[in-house]
Formats: C-alpha cells, sequence, structure tokens
C-alpha cells in the first residue's frame, strides 16, 4: 500500500483494521479515480465514519463508497459526494454526471429486512423528499446475500400508486407523507429504482431496474446500460 493511501486510510477510520479501511484499500489498488474521490471528500466521509459508533451501522456507509468506486471505474462518470449538504437542504448521497453533460443523482438505502411491498413503501415515501426537480433520480437499494426473498420494486409501486389513486391517505401519512396527493406530487421526481440484491460479495451483484414511467426526467437508455454494467462490476483495475 503507497504511504498516501495509507495516511488517507488513517484519516478516514482511525485503524487500518477497520472494516472500511480494509474494503477501501482494496478499491484503492484497483482504482487511482476512487483514491482522488476520497481525497476530495475526505472531511464527509471521515466525518460520517466517526459518527457511526456501532458495526452494524458500516454496511450504510460502505455502500454509498461501493457504488462510487463501481461507477468511477467507467471514465464517463463524475461522482459528487452529497453535494447538496452545503446548501443545508437533503439531498441525494451521489451526483453523477455521464458524458460531461447528463446529470443523475442517486439516493442509496441499505435494507437488511425483508423487502416486502410495506418495506418498499416505507423506502420509496421516506426518500421522495431528498430527490430534486431538476433532474432525473434513482433510488439504489442494496440488500445482502442472505435475503433470499423478496418483493419486487415493479410490484410494490405499482401497488403503492394504486393506493394513491384511491387515495389512501393513511397508508402515505404512515411513512411521513401529507396524504395520497403528496405521495402523487412527489413520485414524478423518481426516474427508477435500482435494487443490488448480494451487493457486499466479490462476486457481480444481481441487478434489477424499475424505471418510472411517470417520472418528469426519465432516464436515457446510455445512462441506465452504463448504470446496470458500472455496477454489476466486480473491482477491477480501470481501463484507460
Amino acid at each position: 500500500m503507497r504511504a498516501a493511501d495509507r495516511e488517507l486510510l488513517l484519516d478516514l477510520f482511525g485503524e487500518l483494521r477497520h472494516p472500511l479501511a480494509s474494503r477501501c484499500a482494496a478499491e484503492l489498488a484497483a482504482s487511482p479515480r476512487f483514491g482522488t474521490f476520497l481525497e476530495r471528500y475526505r472531511g464527509k466521509i471521515g466525518r460520517k465514519a466517526r459518527s457511526l459508533e456501532k458495526p452494524e451501522s458500516w454496511p450504510d456507509l460502505w455502500l454509498e463508497l461501493w457504488t462510487a468506486a463501481r461507477l468511477l471505474a467507467d471514465r464517463r462518470f463524475e461522482v459528487a459526494y452529497e453535494s447538496f449538504g452545503a446548501r443545508k437542504v437533503r439531498g441525494p448521497d451521489l451526483t453523477l454526471t455521464f458524458r460531461t453533460h447528463i446529470i443523475c443523482h442517486v439516493e442509496i438505502k441499505h435494507v437488511r429486512t425483508e423487502l416486502s411491498s410495506a418495506k418498499w413503501a416505507e423506502v420509496v415515501c421516506t426518500k421522495l423528499g431528498q430527490l430534486p426537480t431538476g433532474a432525473t433520480s434513482v433510488l439504489l437499494v442494496g440488500t445482502d446475500p442472505e435475503m433470499a426473498e423478496f418483493c419486487p420494486a415493479e410490484t410494490a409501486l405499482r401497488e403503492l400508486s394504486r393506493r394513491s389513486q384511491q387515495g389512501e391517505d393513511v397508508v402515505f401519512a404512515r411513512y411521513g407523507l401529507a396524504g395520497a396527493r403528496d405521495f402523487s406530487r412527489q413520485i414524478p421526481r423518481l426516474g427508477g429504482v435500482l435494487h443490488v440484491a448480494n451487493w457486499n460479495l466479490t462476486t457481480p451483484a444481481r441487478l434489477s431496474l424499475w424505471q418510472n414511467p411517470t417520472a418528469r426526467h426519465r432516464l436515457p437508455p446510455d445512462l441506465a446500460r452504463a448504470l446496470l454494467a458500472g455496477i454489476s462490476a466486480s473491482a477491477k483495475p480501470e481501463q484507460s
């Protein structure tokens, strides 16, 4: 390990034995662009890492860093971390620039429990408020290898839309929205849901992408393909 990488990891995580330090070390060896990302956002990432006192919370941050590392392996992507934080507003975890001009926001959620229809409703409804209105946004949901059963995002979102059309306000109030109309107003912000199963393994993750037919900003086909290809890839040296 290079001395500069060692110093960076120590600053971020306090010790090289920290699980996130060892995982980031493997990514640093494969991708100089990921090293540039960690250096650029050293302060934000370090503060977040120090705030996660319980080991069970570490995978939440690792999923954000893992996603950034996957996408940075594709030179068509530039990746910004928590860029809305400076505006003192809730915003997405990552902001991507694809092919120098296409903007895509990515909000990331690590789910440890069964992905039932009700769980999907909770995840989607609680994240809609963090999605900006001026560009396409993707909600990336990562689930762990031991989770064998889950409700597909498409099925859950269809059910949520049905309940919205029927005006079932109590369903949406349960997840922090004002009611069915509030959901109908905010759901066009969501360009798609990318479910990443078995994400924290050395083998490629299993992916499914639901694209919102009512989105105000749809995912361009080449961006959708690049997201799927990048996220599914295992760590490997960059190609110039």
